[in-house]
């Protein structure tokens, strides 16, 4: 989604493979040989980050032991795991940020002005928004 990104809290609320959280895109879509063997496709951020508290390791499940090149690929995620896993507090909970407002939260006025930045003030965002066919 554009100008949004995931900020990670305590990682509940965050699927390991399927939500934008650490890099550009997805996990599935970065690694999607990967994803495909995972056992556990909707794992929660938080329940891989609390595995390897325990034990020290990045404990993936894949439903067969991977081939050279998978792990290649496995290796490629363990290194974007050692440089952007930041999960904090259990007590910060995980949220959309919308990166076109300074607060970060989403309002009509950011959208407006990122529409206007974007695309230029001729646009008639108003045939955008207000359409008969869209409930309030």
């Amino acid at each position: 989604m554009m100008n949004c990104h995931l900020k990670v809290g305590d990682g509940r609320r965050i699927n390991f493979w399927t939500d934008i959280w650490c890099q550009a895109a997805s996990f599935k879509d970065l690694f999607p040989s990967l994803y495909r063997l995972s056992l556990e496709k909707s794992v929660s951020l938080r329940t891989i980050y609390d595995r390897k508290a325990l034990s020290g390791e990045w404990n993936l499940a894949f439903r067969r032991r991977l081939y050279d090149w998978e792990e290649v690929d496995l290796a490629r995620l363990l290194n974007h795991l050692m440089l952007g896993l930041k999960v904090r507090s259990r007590h910060i909970i995980d949220k959309i940020v919308w990166s076109a407002s300074p607060c970060g939260e989403l309002s009509v006025s950011s959208v407006y002005k990122s529409v206007v930045n974007s695309l230029g003030p001729s646009l008639k965002i108003s045939k955008l928004v207000w359409l008969n066919y869209i409930p309030p």
